[in-house]
């Protein structure tokens, strides 16, 4: 659903946007392979672990599912083990990030729009410095926006094609990084709050999506069982050691008094510390948003032609919820999880 309203895209060579997109993506792949190959004398030990974990194409292992150890051996054979094929990898998930951003915003604006709102990303930590270092949250940033343009594309036109595209990016989350499942709630969620999107549920397209979701975890599914779910018994003694002394001493000084407030004080920290991590990105994350939105470009509009802010057109009002529910809702939910005293 492209707007057929907006104006065309200024600029010649170079500077037409897709010419500058495709250079950008470039640059990425190349300069951000080159630099860590040059620099780095070693690979990050999440890398490593990576690759050792690959190597027997299991179908799990004590922290993660066994998707990036596979791509992280596989790719890695490819090159004869050189350090250089795991920053050429991650580079490669990165750019498969922002083609599919760039190609999730052509849904509601124009080229120009899109390329700036793709390119904005690249401040965040994770596309940038971060990317060099391969892991589960790389391999997150080509499956997160793929799944999400799928999803509106399936949802949108209800094909069959796109349905299943659907099924298989959302199996392939999940098993990447558990915490896929909470991008598929918060979809699962939009669809349910967009009265067209809705219908679709009638039809048997999101339960063919469901069924390829569920063919490609299903190993990792079957895995979990029989290892009597290792990951969750190692991510609680993980939370149990990184517990700093000053906050556990503090919950225990309390605790001697009452144990009800201590827990009421538990669940206060958590949201506190939770809230402090998340303060740095969430005005970024949302001059993002905004800029993504179309709102600060209809700000600019407004005040060209007066001081009323237009009526934003149905594409800019769908391209705001939904990424609202993509940009804050993994926010809310960790938030909410903290206040009920997870760790």
């Amino acid at each position: 659903m492209q707007n057929e309203l907006q104006p065309a895209d200024e600029g010649r060579g170079f500077f037409r946007p897709r010419n500058f997109f495709l250079f950008f993506l470039l640059f990425t792949l190349v300069v951000l392979t080159a630099v860590p190959s040059l620099l780095y004398r070693a690979l990050p030990l999440d890398t490593v672990e990576a690759v050792v974990w690959g190597q027997e194409f299991s179908l799990g292992n004590c922290k993660h599912p066994p998707l990036s150890g596979w791509l992280a051996y596989g790719f890695s054979s490819l090159f004869g083990f050189r350090d250089v094929a795991m920053y050429l990898l991650s580079q490669i998930l990165v750019v498969i990030g922002y083609v599919c951003v760039y190609r999730l915003g052509r849904e509601f604006f124009s080229p120009a729009k899109s390329v700036v709102a793709t390119c904005l990303l690249s401040f965040l930590l994770f596309y940038c410095f971060d990317s060099a270092k391969y892991n589960v949250n790389i391999v997150s940033l080509a499956l997160w926006p793929a799944t999400a343009l799928f999803y509106w594309r399936a949802c949108s036109s209800g094909r069959v094609r796109d349905w299943l595209l659907l099924g298989l990016a959302a199996g392939l989350c999940v098993i990447c990084k558990l915490v896929g499942l909470m991008l598929l709630f918060l979809l699962f969620l939009h669809m349910l709050s967009v009265a067209r999107f809705r219908r679709r549920l009638a039809t048997p397209g999101p339960y063919l999506a469901a069924l390829v979701g569920l063919l490609v975890v299903s190993p990792y599914l079957w895995w979990l069982v029989d290892y009597d779910f290792l990951p969750f018994r190692y991510l609680s003694i993980r939370v149990a050691e990184e517990d700093e002394r000053f906050y556990q001493a503090l919950l225990d000084a309390i605790s001697g008094a009452s144990p009800l407030a201590a827990e009421a004080v538990d669940r206060v920290l958590n949201v506190i510390c939770l809230f402090v991590e998340f303060l740095f990105w969430i005005p970024l994350i949302a001059l993002i948003w905004l800029l993504a939105s179309g709102t600060v470009f209809q700000a600019r509009k407004s005040r060209t032609e007066g001081f009323a802010l237009p009526a934003p057109e149905s594409s800019a009002r769908d391209a705001a919820i939904f990424s609202a529910f993509l940009t804050f809702g993994p926010v809310a939910i960790f938030l909410l999880l903290a206040a009920f005293g997870s760790k």
